[in-house]
């Protein structure tokens, strides 16, 4: 996630299943609309967004998540 433009990740505050991403201020919305539409709901306030992994989350999930934002920030 770290190498999208527009997008940073707090790489050393990762210390649990959790990793705080905080995109470009004009793509906070949009880029939680584009999971959502795409059934990826993800929980955050402005400026970050929190994504948490469990039991129930495969690699395939993992993966699927970072394509998608893959795909959002595709041509941005």
């Amino acid at each position: 996630m770290a190498a999208f433009p527009r997008l940073t990740v707090d790489l050393d505050a990762v210390q649990t299943n959790m990793l705080f991403l905080q995109p470009h201020p004009d793509d906070f919305d949009a880029l939680r609309a584009h999971l959502a539409e795409r059934g990826i709901v993800l929980a955050g306030q402005k400026p970050r967004i929190r994504v948490v992994t469990h039991l129930d989350v495969t690699a395939e999930d993992v993966e699927r998540v970072i394509e998608t934002v893959g795909g959002f920030y595709k041509g941005r």
